[in-house]
């Protein structure tokens, strides 16, 4: 997912679950623990009125929603992949966030609208988190504190900007996830371990006129780095189009986003996000779009 080019970008399984009920949820959970990618889709049919209900799972919990599973969903539904009737208009991919409608563009993207509860947390001063990165100077840090923001309620990201693409290529995955204070999340918690989005801005847009480009990696788990990351990606997105469009006085508009990830794994994900703020800054609408493509298919046995 996030390329087309088969063994780079961000691998995803996705697998026929059956009518609802046909397997169960710690058999799912166990599928995806034998993929062991970051993320795996189960869906289930048949589908109702255009909509596909699936599951998304890592490798040892379910999550509300993720970014490069609905691209990879879209893509494999909407290229006929599937070999199941799928509706040309109104097509759509119910996630436990909510319903995702997806299209296929001309040009061969798909584009999926995020649900989204945006929110923007405390910045915190976290010394550990630096203290881990012995490769990084105190000049390689773009501020002092630590941006914390959530896409959906259980998907939560320390947003670390660096000064320059160097910096970012020295960073090291984290030993442990990094952790805010007990209760800072509060509702937003729900349980879910933090993710570390480490980012360096190389061009900066000035909304509907140009767009902004970023170098990105994220960290997760115990020294883990995804390739792809939609879902950080709009979250990140969101708080630099918010961030810029004050700098600059803007009013309404669509900010428009460029993001390469995974340069260092070897993986290289394009990742494209829009995000739609109103005159007084809140977020109407957040579309993620990439591409993908097919390398393998098989079946197994549960």
């Amino acid at each position: 997912v996030f390329t087309n080019t088969p063994f780079e970008g961000n691998p995803l399984a996705i697998v026929n679950g059956g009518p609802l009920g046909a397997v169960t949820d710690a058999q799912m959970q166990t599928i995806a623990r034998e993929f062991n990618f970051s993320e795996t889709v189960i869906y289930h049919t048949p589908f109702e009125n255009g909509n596909v209900n699936i599951r998304i799972f890592t490798t040892t919990e379910e999550l509300q929603l993720a970014g490069h599973p609905v691209i990879g969903s879209g893509f494999y539904f909407l290229s006929g992949l599937s070999s199941l009737e799928i509706p040309s208009r109104d097509f759509a991919l119910l996630t436990r966030a909510g319903r995702v409608p997806a299209v296929k563009t001309e040009a061969g993207l798909i584009r999926v609208r995020i649900p989204q509860a945006y929110m923007s947390h405390p910045a915190l001063d976290l010394p550990e988190v630096k203290h881990i990165q012995t490769n990084l100077k105190p000049e390689d840090y773009a501020t002092d504190l630590l941006p914390v923001v959530s896409i959906v309620k259980g998907m939560n990201f320390f947003l670390l900007e660096l000064t320059s693409e160097d910096a970012l290529a020295r960073m090291v995955p984290f030993p442990t996830p990094p952790k805010v204070p007990e209760g800072y999340l509060g509702e937003w918690y729900m349980g879910a371990p933090m993710h570390v989005s480490s980012f360096f801005v190389a061009q900066e847009g000035n909304g509907d006129e140009s767009v902004t480009k970023v170098r990105t990696r994220m960290f997760f788990g115990k020294a883990q780095e995804d390739p792809a990351t939609g879902s950080a990606a709009c979250a990140l997105s969101i708080y630099l189009a918010k961030r810029i469009s004050k700098k600059l006085g803007k009013g309404a508009a669509t900010w428009r986003f460029e993001l390469l990830q995974g340069v260092e794994m070897g993986r290289l994900s394009e990742i494209h996000v829009a995000v739609g703020l109103n005159e007084q800054q809140d977020v109407e609408k957040v579309e993620l779009m990439g591409s993908a493509v097919k390398v393998m298919e098989g079946h197994l046995q549960v």
